[in-house]
Parts: structure tokens; C-alpha cells; sequence
């Protein structure tokens, strides 16, 4: 099976996702094409999230950083909400988890519902 990797990043000064960037090696640079032009940002100002693989109930992909909700209930059940929780990237299990605090990501039906960089009040059921 192939694994897809790719990654966007949310430009804390024009305040927007995007996905047309470029990273340049050892330099802590990133170089954003917007409009026929680039601009270079440095990267504490242009935090990446990499795509998890999965996508949710809606064909929406889903991305570190994004916040989700999923159902807790088994298919053929009336659905179960979870409250919203954030992906992250476990570095000690070296897998996405909803805020370190689950062991993997198995549940079905998850939501994307916001990401912490435009929608941080999601959080908040």
C-alpha cells in the first residue's frame, strides 16, 4: 500500500492555510507561492502539519493539528458524538493520536470540524 505524505502549514502572517510551499534545507525558511509570487517566511512563524493518511466521514482529509469529532459507537448503532479533540503526533508510539491521550487512530466516522490555527474555540464542546 502506498503512503501519501504531504504536509501544509498555517502562515501565522497572512494568517491562512496553505498548501504551496516549499522548505529550504537548513535554512529554517519556508518559501510560500501565492498569487505568481514567493515570499520566505521563517518556520516558528509557519508551523507544518502533516496528513495522517485518513480522511473522514465527509472524504475530507485530515491533518495533524485538525480537530475532530468521531463516533464512539459501533456501525449499525445511532451515533455516539465524542467531545472535539486535536490530532497530534505521538513521537513515543511514532503514531497520530487525539491529544496523546488515545492509542491510535481506529474509531470510524470521524468529523472534521476545525483546526487549531483557525478554529481553536471547536475545542470547547
Amino acid at each position: 500500500m502506498k503512503r501519501e505524505i504531504k504536509f501544509r502549514a498555517w502562515n501565522d502572517n497572512t494568517k491562512q492555510m496553505t498548501d504551496d510551499f516549499l522548505i529550504t534545507p537548513n535554512t529554517g525558511v519556508a518559501i510560500e507561492w501565492y498569487n505568481n509570487r514567493s515570499t520566505g517566511y521563517l518556520l516558528e512563524h509557519f508551523p507544518l502539519m502533516q496528513f495522517t493518511g485518513l480522511k473522514d466521514k465527509n472524504g475530507k482529509e485530515i491533518y495533524e493539528g485538525d480537530i475532530v469529532k468521531y463516533d464512539t459507537k459501533s456501525e449499525g448503532v445511532e451515533a455516539e458524538w465524542s467531545a472535539p479533540v486535536e490530532i497530534t503526533w505521538n513521537s513515543k508510539k511514532a503514531q497520530f493520536d487525539f491529544n496523546d491521550s488515545f492509542d491510535g487512530l481506529i474509531y470510524k466516522g470521524y468529523e472534521v470540524i476545525g483546526n487549531i490555527y483557525e478554529n481553536p474555540e471547536s475545542l470547547t464542546p
